[in-house]
């Protein structure tokens, strides 16, 4: 095969990629769901401290609680059957998101992007824009698109920890 033709074949495949390609969050469904009452989260380092007051809201009020793809504020797990996701602004182009698991109180970063410039609970999307982060309540599926290099970078919550599943192009907003 030629190297023209390899890289033209190889440009409307990538063109022509199926929706199918992007994971879906029916894929990965939750496999645990609240125990009960929620539980405070469990503040167990400086930083959680510094955003005791955040966290604490967020479980007590459901302030920053959304669900995924919305900007609607309820109170409740939020993810992947039993987990809080709670998002916050920090400035302009800036946003800050961590889970607290419903059931222990356990706080848990989201995954880090690979060359982000991320520290700490931020996340490097670019917005504050809560529907920014891709996630459903009853999916293990977190998408997290980088500002730094126009990819959504896609995870899966496996048993407390984070597995990095693929990344792909962030569609272009119209």
């Amino acid at each position: 095969m030629s190297l023209p033709f390899a890289a033209v074949f190889l440009s409307a495949t990538l063109a022509t990629a199926s929706p199918s390609s992007v994971p879906a969050f029916p894929q990965y469904p939750a496999t645990e769901g609240p125990h009960g009452r929620m539980m405070l989260p469990r503040i167990t380092n400086a930083e959680e401290r510094e955003f005791h007051t955040e966290l604490r809201r967020a479980i007590t009020k459901g302030y920053d609680v959304v669900d995924g793809g919305t900007e609607h504020e309820r109170r409740g797990p939020n993810f992947a059957g039993h987990y809080v996701l709670v998002q916050w602004g920090c400035g302009s182009n800036c946003m800050e998101a961590t889970l607290i698991d419903a059931n222990t109180g356990n706080v848990l970063r989201l995954p880090q992007v690979p060359g982000g410039e991320q520290q700490g609970f931020e996340i490097p999307t670019g917005s504050v824009d809560l529907r920014t982060l891709q996630f459903r309540t009853n999916s293990r599926l977190l998408g997290v698109p980088n500002i730094g290099d126009s990819f959504t970078y896609y995870y899966l919550l496996e048993q407390g920890h984070w597995r990095f599943l693929k990344k792909l192009p962030t569609p272009k907003e119209e």
